[in-house]
């Protein structure tokens, strides 16, 4: 995987990702941190988060902004190698369904108070 994908920085401020752009990459954070901007509310991703799944499992545009808070370190994986992944490692693909799960549960929740 280390091999397909690019290490890159992002400085405070940088826009990493911006709605409504076309999908092309999984981002994994490996230092610093990042705010998703957007619906339902903005979250602060650390080392360990992703962000970039949802388009490239479904092919449809960003739905969220991201944006580095401190000096950000991603390593970034386009579409292909990233498809490819989750057909040979279930358990990748397991732990982010159930993430999405998790996020739909919460939008689902808030929709309804």
């Amino acid at each position: 995987v280390a091999q397909l994908a690019r290490f890159e920085e992002s400085p405070p401020g940088q826009v990493v990702i911006q709605a409504g752009d076309p999908p092309d990459a999984f981002h994994l954070i490996l230092g610093g941190q990042a705010r998703v901007l957007g619906k339902p509310r903005a979250r602060v991703l650390g080392v360990g988060d992703y962000f970039g799944e949802m388009g490239l499992i479904d092919g449809e545009p960003r739905t969220a902004t991201i944006v580095a808070v401190a000096e950000l370190q991603t390593m970034k994986l386009p579409r292909r190698p990233f498809l490819k992944l989750l057909k040979q490692e279930p358990g990748i693909s397991m732990a982010m369904l159930t993430e999405l799960a998790g996020r739909l549960r919460k939008v689902e929740r808030g929709a309804s108070e």
